[in-house]
């Protein structure tokens, strides 16, 4: 769920200070479903805490996890996405979701079409999360 800034920083600090105890579960990674997420298709998430695509406050969680941010959902059409999803899949997987962008749009996007700009996304953003939130086939 996406949190404020402090309350993530300080999750982060926990699961970097987290250690496994015997047959206790361990932490495979943390996924960030935000803050960078449409405001107008954000569901559950708080509208207080959804943001910009930052890779400020990306990189400074991704390092207080200690490594273990593995996946960052995100809105592709977002004013800074394709920069931020190009470094920030260097990291960890970025998957697209909670977008307000329509098949077209995304598709574009997602391909590197004449609305992206440059190089193809599809080796940058690996996955999707709940895109059916966001994505229609209406023109």
């Amino acid at each position: 769920m996406t949190i404020g800034e402090d309350a993530l920083a300080r999750a982060m600090r926990n699961i970097r200070g987290y250690e496994r105890q015997g047959a206790q579960a361990k932490c495979a990674g943390v996924h960030l479903e935000g803050p960078f997420v449409s405001y107008k298709k954000r569901g559950a998430q708080k509208a207080e805490n959804i943001r910009m695509p930052d890779l400020d406050l990306f990189y400074r969680m991704s390092e207080l996890s200690g490594g273990k941010l593995k996946i960052i959902t995100m809105a592709p059409e977002l004013e800074g996405a394709l920069d931020f999803i190009r470094e920030a899949s260097k990291v960890c997987t970025v998957s697209l979701g909670h977008p307000t962008a329509g098949l077209r749009h995304g598709n574009g996007r997602i391909r590197g079409g004449r609305d992206a700009g440059d190089a193809s996304l599809q080796r940058h953003a690996a996955a999707a999360t709940t895109v059916s939130r966001g994505l229609s086939a209406r023109r």
